[in-house]
C-alpha cells in the first residue's frame, strides 16, 4: 500500500482529515523553508580589525609576611600615628578633580608629599571628604577639616556630630 494512496488517507468528512491536511502542509512548508535560499543581507565589511580577548590581569598578591612582622598591640599604632605621623603633622598641598575621580596632595612633615584618594589613610585618618579648597578626614568619630595651602586646625577645632545629625564646632 503506497502512502499517498486513497485508503492511507482519512475520508474528506472525517475529523482526522483536519489534522492530516494540517501536518502534511506543516511537512511542505518546512521542506520549502529548507530548500528556498534566505534573503537576509549581511553587513558590509567594515574594514576594522577583530579584536582578541585578553585574560584578565592577575591582582598583586600583598605582602602577608611584611604584616606580621608589625605588633599589633604596639602603643605607636593607636589613632594618628599609623601612617608616620598624626594629623597634626600633615598639610594639604592640593586637590585633584578630573571628572568623577578625585584626589589631594598630602605633605607630611619630614617625608615627600603623595596622593591620595578618598577612603585611603594619611596620617592616620581617612580621608571621607573633598571640596574644591577644603578636605575633611576620619578617625575613630573625630573629624578634622584641612584646608588647601594651610595647615591644619588645631584640635580644639575639630567637628563632632550632635544628636541630631547637624555638625558643630567644639
Amino acid at each position: 500500500m503506497s502512502f499517498l494512496s486513497r485508503s492511507a488517507w482519512p475520508a474528506p468528512g472525517s475529523p482526522e482529515f483536519a489534522s492530516a491536511l494540517a501536518c502534511a502542509v506543516l511537512v511542505l512548508l518546512a521542506g520549502l523553508q529548507l530548500a528556498l535560499p534566505s534573503r537576509t543581507e549581511l553587513p558590509q565589511d567594515s574594514g576594522l580589525a577583530l579584536r582578541r580577548h585578553r585574560e584578565p590581569a592577575a591582582a598583586p598578591i600583598p605582602a602577608y609576611p611584611a604584616l606580621a612582622t608589625n605588633d599589633p598591640f604596639s602603643p605607636d599604632r593607636a589613632g594618628g600615628v599609623a601612617d608616620g605621623g598624626s594629623i597634626e603633622t600633615c598639610a594639604v598641598s592640593g586637590v585633584l578633580i578630573l571628572g568623577r575621580q578625585t584626589a589631594v596632595l598630602v605633605k607630611t612633615a619630614g617625608a615627600p608629599a603623595r596622593l591620595v584618594r578618598l577612603g585611603e589613610i594619611a596620617c592616620g585618618w581617612r580621608l571621607s571628604h573633598i571640596e574644591h579648597n577644603t578636605v575633611e578626614f576620619a578617625n575613630r568619630g573625630q573629624r578634622r577639616i584641612l584646608t588647601v595651602g594651610q595647615p591644619p586646625r588645631p584640635p580644639s577645632q575639630t567637628i563632632a556630630q550632635s544628636p541630631q545629625g547637624a555638625e558643630t564646632t567644639q
